[in-house]
């Protein structure tokens, strides 16, 4: 009898913690708890994605006729080398706006075309161990590898809407198993596969961002690569980020999707700081839906 007893005791005891298990889980979702390492993937890929594009929109600014000359916001430009389409940036302190702090060099080398502003024109920027520090949080990364630019349409992004100049400037931006060393040491290889085009809204330039890498099964990707712990992540455009010059290029709509270990994270631009979508006007804060696969989710609101 005492036998029964006992084993009636443990399949109560079973069915209550699996009652609140599965309770919890619906009340709570796949959200960060659920997630291990989500938050630290999301804010590394935000982290290298507007790191990177500051330091390439510097770079660029370089090459433009009428752009940065000598210096620019602590990068000085070496063009002793110019007769073979190679100058190199120096970068060694804050960026103009004080947000991050970079160091080291990246080469800029004219592969396709006698000029940037030319129809087709290919720029590789090579990065040698160029370290970005986001000044705000002192979180930091080591960048080597290179990033291939491509001047589909030709012109200058600066001269659009300007007498005689174009209506539209696209680049397409490539990048294959560049390293990245993060603070804590650890190590990894990502990719970068997306197209910038800009237009003319009104008195600003509206830039339009579109995915075009492919992994496995994935398309439409901007990025993909592994994290710190090699856990394989995969983002996908899945509606084109839109943003505008004199919102600093932060989107005010689009969606971007991030498959990471077991669990798909929805990026929703283009809200407030309730998480409601707005009508018009500049935002820095993004909504993430948190997925399992089996449906359960977690929403959270969060500020760039």
């Amino acid at each position: 009898m005492k036998n029964k007893t006992f084993i009636y005791a443990a399949f109560a005891l079973f069915f209550v913690i699996s009652f609140i298990s599965i309770s919890c889980r619906q009340e709570g979702g796949p959200g960060p708890a659920y997630c291990g390492d989500c938050a630290v993937v999301i804010d590394d890929d935000d982290f290298y994605d507007d790191g990177m594009d500051d330091m390439d929109s510097d770079c660029g600014g370089f090459m433009d006729d009428g752009g940065f000359k000598n210096s620019h916001c602590n990068a000085i430009v070496d063009t002793s080398n110019l007769a073979n389409k190679i100058i190199t940036i120096t970068f060694d302190g804050n960026n103009c706006n004080g947000k991050y702090y970079r160091e080291g060099t990246v080469v800029l080398t004219l592969k396709i075309g006698s000029k940037w502003s030319d129809v087709g024109a290919v720029v590789d920027y090579e990065y040698n161990n160029v370290l970005i520090k986001k000044n705000s949080t002192n979180k930091h990364y080591y960048l080597n590898g290179t990033r291939t630019y491509t001047n589909v349409l030709g012109g200058y992004v600066k001269s659009i809407g300007t007498m005689g100049g174009p209506s539209r400037v696209t680049h397409n931006i490539v990048s294959t198993n560049f390293e990245v060393t993060f603070e804590d040491k650890t190590k990894q290889t990502w990719n970068v596969s997306k197209t910038k085009d800009y237009t003319l809204d009104g008195s600003t330039i509206k830039l339009t961002t579109t995915g075009t890498g492919v992994a496995g099964d994935f398309t439409e990707l901007t990025t993909w690569g592994t994290d710190r712990k090699s856990i394989p992540f995969y983002v996908k455009m899945s509606t084109p980020t839109v943003s505008t010059k004199n919102c600093d290029y932060f989107p005010y709509s689009g969606v971007k999707i991030m498959y990471y270990n077991g669990i798909t994270i929805t990026k929703t631009y283009g809200v407030d700081a309730t998480g409601n979508s707005i009508s018009s006007g500049c935002t820095n804060y993004y909504l993430i839906t948190y997925t399992d696969a089996n449906g359960w989710e977690t929403k959270q609101v969060m500020q760039h």
